[in-house]
């Protein structure tokens, strides 16, 4: 993800208007610092995603499954975890009623903030993902729901249930080089007591992305193994589910700092009097 700037109000991004904000989740993934990310300045003027190739990979329970590969998002490569489902009690969201189980997540990330914390999340708010949030969607930036020109930049995220597939398709800030990247994986929503007091505003970060699948490897900073704690949330603006925010803290910093702000909007829906279409659509 790249971090951008965005002109419409998000509850993500702190604004101080409420006329026009909604989450997703219960009351409890509401909370935002607002000064959160006031102080980070160490990766607003990259690419943002050079945060995630931290990942040591310890999580050992989450990158296998041995499934059936029949879900019709792969090329027969697992990457979805199977087992049973562990849902955190009576703070559960309903969930998607199609989806993969999360069965935990051991995780030591290695960042230059992230000292030498360890999180152990062993159940998920939303069985199978949140139910909003579905369908492809669309990085768009300046409000423009056709910018950035795909010639030029292009990036999507299809969520079915809980897993997602991320393609990015533009200069590599790394390598210098045009580079189009697939990365695949799933998400859960983590009871917040299980970030401990390690990470500042806890309650925020409504769900952890964990990466099982990226080809090629490291491009854009990704590598397979990797998680990030993150926001998702929706503008009214657009007419609620058109237009996803999504902002992440991939340093694990202690301080709820987030390094990506992004806006996506959901393939086939008008968003601020535009149509949202696919970038990786051949022209008609």
């Amino acid at each position: 993800m790249k971090a951008v700037g965005v002109g419409a109000c998000l509850v993500l991004l702190g604004c101080t208007q409420t006329v026009n904000e909604q989450t997703i989740g219960d009351s409890d993934t509401q909370t935002v610092d607002g000064t959160a990310d006031a102080t980070d300045g160490n990766t607003d003027s990259t690419d943002g995603s050079d945060g995630t190739e931290a990942g040591d990979g310890t999580d050992g329970t989450d990158s296998t499954d041995g499934s059936d590969g029949t879900d019709g998002l792969t090329d027969g490569t697992d990457w979805i975890p199977t087992g049973t489902n562990t849902v955190c009690g009576d703070a559960a969201e309903p969930g998607n009623t199609v989806g993969w189980p999360f069965t935990g997540l051991k995780y030591t990330p290695q960042t230059e903030k992230s000292g030498s914390d360890s999180y152990n999340f062993t159940c998920t708010k939303c069985p199978n993902g949140y139910a909003g949030v579905g369908g492809k969607y669309r990085r768009f930036v300046d409000d423009n729901a056709s910018l950035p020109d795909p010639k030029e930049s292009a990036e999507t995220w299809e969520f079915i249930g809980n897993a997602f597939i991320n393609v990015i398709d533009e200069v590599d800030s790394g390598t210098g080089k045009r580079t189009r990247v697939t990365a695949r994986g799933y998400y859960f929503c983590p009871n917040p007591d299980e970030f401990f007091d390690q990470i500042d505003g806890k309650e925020w970060w409504n769900v952890v992305l964990v990466y099982t699948e990226v080809d090629p490897p490291g491009a854009f900073g990704i590598d397979p193994g990797v998680s990030d704690p993150c926001f998702f949330g929706f503008s009214t603006e657009g007419g609620f589910g058109n237009d996803l925010g999504v902002a992440c803290n991939l340093f694990w910093d202690p301080a709820g700092t987030w390094q990506t702000t992004d806006t996506y909007c959901r393939v086939g829906a008008t968003v601020n009097g535009r149509l949202c279409e696919d970038p990786f659509a051949a022209p008609e």
